[in-house]
């Protein structure tokens, strides 16, 4: 799994597990883009950048390497 796919996976099960769950337009107003990029973002199909992995990982309480490694998703799922 590239880093760009930890990404992805870790920030959608952390909005997942959020309560009230985060959806892409909460994303999107925290990381500075449209609501589809986001939605493409939280898919794999758009890479992030360093910027935006910083924003999410502060966002969602993180460390932008716990997002990058994938940790984040796999906390959730334990």
């Amino acid at each position: 799994m590239s880093s760009n796919e930890n990404v992805a996976s870790a920030v959608r099960g952390l909005m997942k597990a959020h309560t009230p769950r985060l959806v892409a337009k909460d994303l999107a107003e925290k990381i500075g883009v449209s609501e589809h990029t986001a939605a493409r973002k939280m898919n794999g199909k758009s890479k992030w950048t360093t910027d935006e992995v910083d924003q999410a990982a502060e966002w969602l309480k993180v460390s932008p390497l716990q997002l990058m490694r994938g940790l984040a998703a796999q906390k959730v799922a334990a």
